[in-house]
Parts: C-alpha cells; sequence; structure tokens
C-alpha cells in the first residue's frame, strides 16, 4: 500500500516503504528517538530527558512492571528499551490505547501489529524472572483457550475492527497530510479521489473524531468500536 507524507511546504510527498510499530517482542524501543549527545540533531525527536521521563512515565502506568533497559553504543547512550507491553505502558487504559493505534495506522508506512499488541496483552512478569531476559515481558506464550477468550474483549474487537478499516478503506492508497488545525488538535488525512478519513485527536483528553466517506455518504464516529 502506498504511503505518502506531507513536507515542510504541506504538499503531499511519497514516504516510500517504510514500516511502524508501537511495540515489538522486546518491548518499547526508543533508538532513533532521541537526540545525539554528541552533537546536533540526527533527525529524531526527544532529548535523553525526555526519554527518561517517558520511561518513567509507562513505568508507573504499569504498576512498576516494566523493565528499563541501558547501554552505552557508539555515540548513543542511555535508555534505549523499555521492556513492557504497549497495553500496560498505556495504564491498560483502553480508549488511550486504541488512540495509540489509531495514530500508528494513520501514519504512512507498513503497520505491523505484534501479537501481544493485537490481544492487548498483559506484562508477563513471571515469564521474565524465569528466564532472567527483561524482554521476554512482552512475550506471553498463549494457549489456544486464552487467544479464543482474548478476542472475545471489547478492545481487542475493537481494534480488529480498526484494522480492517485501514485494509479496506481506498483513502489509504491515496496521499497522506497534516491539514490546518485548531491548536490542541493532531489532524491526519489520507485521500484518493473522492474517498476521504480524517482523524482529528485531543492526546492530552485521549479523544478523537474519525471522519470517513463511504458510499458517496460522510460518516462519523468518536468510537473505533462503532466503524463498520
Amino acid at each position: 500500500m502506498p504511503g505518502t507524507r506531507t513536507g515542510n511546504s504541506g504538499t503531499p510527498q511519497r514516504a516510500g516503504a517504510t514500516s511502524q510499530t508501537v511495540g515489538t517482542s522486546g518491548g518499547i524501543a526508543r533508538r532513533r528517538a532521541s537526540i545525539d549527545p554528541a552533537g546536533g540533531p540526527d533527525g529524531c525527536l526527544l532529548s535523553s530527558v525526555d526519554i527518561a521521563a517517558l520511561a518513567d512515565w509507562i513505568h508507573r502506568n504499569s504498576g512498576g512492571t516494566s523493565l528499563a533497559s541501558t547501554a552505552r553504543v557508539a555515540r548513543t547512550s542511555g535508555i534505549y528499551q523499555v521492556s513492557s507491553t504497549a497495553y500496560d505502558a498505556l495504564g491498560r487504559d483502553d480508549r488511550r490505547y486504541l488512540l495509540a493505534r489509531l495514530l500508528q495506522l494513520f501514519t504512512p508506512g507498513i503497520p505491523q501489529v505484534y501479537y501481544v499488541g493485537l490481544l492487548a496483552g498483559r506484562n508477563d512478569t513471571e515469564l521474565a524472572a524465569h528466564t532472567g531476559d527483561g524482554r521476554e515481558i512482552n512475550r506471553r506464550r498463549y494457549t489456544e483457550a486464552e487467544v479464543a477468550q482474548a478476542v472475545t474483549r471489547p478492545v481487542v474487537r475493537a481494534l480488529m475492527r480498526l484494522i480492517r478499516f485501514r485494509n479496506s478503506h481506498p483513502a489509504f492508497d491515496g496521499e497522506f497530510s497534516l491539514p490546518d488545525a485548531p491548536a490542541g488538535v493532531l489532524r491526519m488525512r489520507w485521500q484518493a479521489g473522492d474517498t476521504q478519513v480524517d482523524l482529528d485527536s485531543r492526546l492530552a483528553e485521549a479523544s478523537y473524531r474519525l471522519t470517513y466517506t463511504t458510499d458517496a455518504r460522510t460518516r462519523t464516529v468518536t468510537d473505533v468500536a462503532d466503524l463498520p
């Protein structure tokens, strides 16, 4: 599926076959998120202070079960990964979790959803303690019965609806842009021909409005569980 991004001029641009994630088998990586301590910015977004604050925030949200890994590699030092499921990192708040997935699926590129993330899994502290590897906290071994139970949860069912919507709506085959929006609102748009999808989100409030065209009509939802 092609992806585009908006440059400084506001003109949609081709982004290439990039991929993006919210969480991986090792947890939540911060590499490429911080400022190069040896010099100027290297295209990254957060300073080492921001990264440390984020790790502390995740630790509080997870009830103290997340594990921050540190390393000093080449010019990069400090926290490079927080071992936690994405769901626990957001305090097991269904709405914030689904908003995080909305932002991921609206970002240009190829969305990748790790299986524990798909099932909104919790931190497996017993597995991490048993193996001695903190990364195992996000590698829960599900039984068939546990998977069957997990897919009945409202948050998982809503996420699956969102993924189906992302895979099927024709606007996502078009161009991506970041239109002007009121203060405090992040507006993301995909458009292909006469089809369009807009996401307006207020991150501080964990609120969002998703507006999309379907059968020549426009529909708005404020809960992805209401998607077709």
